[in-house]
């Protein structure tokens, strides 16, 4: 399986309003920075803007994320700190990362993002939260509206109930279902882009809102930062 952009000598597409902003103190503000707790996933959703399906395996070490996030975190301060993959509870020391987090961005609000079947795998994650309850949310995606889904899904939503009722955390549960986007199609064992009309893409894809923090450099959105990291995955 290979990869094709379509229209590719389009010139690059810029935003039509500075999304950074410098504070007085010279940090570099913005609304959202992502990472990468890990790149694969247990689950395989259509055209996720990350590749996660498309064979794409393993993940960071609590210890490169903290080094990717050292590196940024006395220029920038994002409003929000999102945490996520792939699936972020694959990484057994996902706590470690939250933790991390909380103190190199201390004026941001830390996001976990996940899909919630593992997340009993993570006993010391909701303490983590807990010592700092009022900066840390755990968004928890439901991927379809489903009867057989909701039966499986139906632990996740418990283990939640169970959380906020021990440890006072704040856990979302959102319908992801009903707002699924196409980012690519695959064809023939091809990744396929169909970005003819460059401008319109970039004005209607919500992923230029979504930095991201990888290799411990910073990347505009998901789909371009993690394009490489797919090619070589499929071509093993």
């Amino acid at each position: 399986m290979r990869a094709v952009w379509f229209g590719s000598s389009q010139k690059p597409i810029r935003p039509s309003e500075a999304e950074l902003t410098k504070s007085r103190s010279g940090m570099i503000e913005l609304g959202n920075l992502e990472i990468h707790a890990w790149h694969g996933c247990n689950l395989s959703c259509e055209s996720c803007s990350h590749y996660s399906p498309l064979g794409v395996k393993g993940g960071p070490t609590a210890a490169q994320c903290a080094q990717w996030i050292d590196a940024w975190s006395d220029r920038l301060r994002p409003a929000m700190f999102s945490i996520l993959g792939g699936e972020p509870t694959l990484n057994r020391d996902l706590a470690k990362i939250v933790e991390h987090a909380l103190a190199a961005f201390p004026s941001s609000r830390i996001r976990i993002s996940t899909n919630g079947f593992l997340l009993n795998r993570h006993v010391e994650l909701p303490e983590v939260m807990m010592r700092a309850a009022d900066r840390v949310i755990l968004e928890v995606s439901a991927h379809h509206g489903g009867a057989e889904f909701e039966k499986k899904f139906a632990k996740v939503r418990s283990l939640a109930d169970s959380w906020r009722r021990e440890y006072g955390v704040l856990i979302e549960i959102k319908d992801s279902y009903n707002n699924w986007t196409r980012r690519y199609h695959v064809r023939s064992g091809e990744i396929v882009f169909s970005n003819g009309t460059p401008k319109t893409a970039w004005n209607a894809c919500i992923g230029k809102h979504c930095k991201q923090i990888f290799l411990g450099k910073i990347w505009k959105c998901p789909p371009i930062t993690y394009f490489n990291l797919m090619q070589q995955s499929l071509a093993v």
